[in-house]
């Protein structure tokens, strides 16, 4: 059964001018590359860049309690001390709030069951999804006069980096780590498509968006054979796929 409405396929790749629509590049992005904001790993750097190229981001209506869920579980496992959790959530919450959040409804909901129908063969061997741990940010983010989304700078830096005249968003930066955990080599993910995960797939399906940005390759896989351009910030399973495609 797929009874998903249809959408026009795109080539996949990063953000593009000549494709966005007549809004400005719209950028949808799933709870596994929001957190990446906040946190110093592999993937942090293109997501300050997202924010900053973007015309519009959006997210599932969904996302932000999936990233909650994902805080909750880093501070009972001791990752996250109370006063880190407090500062990244309000930064979580706050950058949410200057983004669309598509409406859970059939359209997105059809779109989910069709992501789900299209999940492919399960994680090759060595193929790693890393989990967003970071030396979260020393500072509660503050929105400065003028500027419509704020974010959170680290304590050691001197001067906070923004954007430059006339830009609206500023980055976040962290302080970084010297190894990002992953799935460790050999485990292969054979469970099939969280529910969670589909509904990211078909809001921005949904949405109709110019690009969709996870931290899971399969999700990437999943979007892309939908027709919706799709970027991983997951360096370790992007090397796996250049490795395949390489001659």
């Amino acid at each position: 059964m797929n009874d998903a409405p249809q959408r026009l396929r795109f080539p996949a790749g990063n953000l593009d001018p000549a494709g966005a629509s007549a809004s400005g590049l719209r950028v949808m992005l799933d709870a596994s590359a929001l957190l990446k904001r906040y946190a110093s790993e592999a993937g942090h750097e293109r997501v300050l860049d997202v924010f900053a190229q973007a015309d519009v981001l959006l997210v599932a209506a969904h996302c932000q309690s999936e990233v909650a869920a994902a805080l909750l579980r880093r501070r009972r496992d001791g990752c996250l001390s109370e006063a880190e959790f407090e500062r990244v959530w309000a930064a979580a919450r706050s950058d949410v709030a200057d983004m669309v959040r598509v409406p859970l409804d059939d359209h997105v909901e059809r779109f989910a069951f069709a992501a789900m129908e299209h999940e492919p063969p399960g994680r090759s061997q060595g193929e790693s999804r890393s989990a967003p741990h970071a030396g979260f940010l020393d500072k509660p983010p503050g929105r400065s006069q003028g500027e419509s989304r704020s974010a959170p700078h680290a304590g050691f830096l001197d001067k906070p980096p923004g954007r430059s005249q006339g830009e609206s968003r500023s980055a976040p930066h962290a302080g970084f780590l010297d190894k990002p955990p992953g799935r460790s080599q050999g485990k292969s993910r054979s469970a099939p498509l969280r529910v969670t995960d589909a509904l990211h797939v078909g809001s921005a399906l949904a949405a109709n968006v110019d690009l969709f940005v996870t931290a899971d390759w399969r999700l990437v896989q999943i979007a892309r054979a939908m027709g919706l351009p799709a970027e991983c910030l997951d360096a370790a399973a992007q090397t796996n796929r250049k490795e395949a495609v390489t001659p």
